[in-house]
């Protein structure tokens, strides 16, 4: 409870040592938390990378590198680790949430297409999920493909 960065190091060290995968997981886990309150997210990404590497399927590094990204202003990166947290997710609320988000993302970037087709897929989850309705409202217009407009708003009056 008050050197991290001593605690930080004595880990470091240790991964240095260690020789077998899951200890190495088990590391780079712990050190990436210790440095996920970091100021710069540098540090913390350093760490969740090689572990995704090994255990891609490691949902809790995969959200966390998802927030560290973000904090660190990488809008694509972001999006390409939201993009595998949907791959890995059962929960339908959970991956229309994921997928509204990765709407937003490709939005960010200008990829209207891939936009488009994120808030569709999280409709497909959830038919009736608000924040993705009026986001897919919003492009439609904008696109003026009145034709899915007018479909989207059928669907949103049933």
């Amino acid at each position: 409870l008050g050197d991290k960065e001593a605690l930080a190091r004595h880990y470091a060290d240790e991964l240095s040592r260690a020789k077998t995968s899951g200890r190495k997981i088990f590391l780079l886990s712990v050190l990436a938390q210790i440095h996920a309150g970091d100021r710069d997210p540098s540090s913390s990404i350093k760490y969740l990378v090689p572990l995704l590497q090994e255990r891609p399927e490691h949902l809790a590094s995969v959200q966390l590198l998802a927030r560290q990204l973000s904090r660190a202003g990488r809008t694509t990166d972001v999006l390409r680790v939201t993009e595998q947290e949907i791959k890995l997710t059962l929960s339908p609320g959970r991956r229309a949430r994921l997928l509204h988000r990765a709407g937003e993302l490709a939005l960010e970037q200008g990829d209207r297409s891939k936009a488009r087709a994120c808030f569709e897929e999280s409709l497909a989850c959830i038919d009736d999920y608000e924040p993705s309705l009026a986001k897919l409202e919003a492009v439609l217009r904008e696109d003026g493909d009145f034709l899915a407009l007018l479909m989207l708003l059928r669907k949103r009056l049933m």
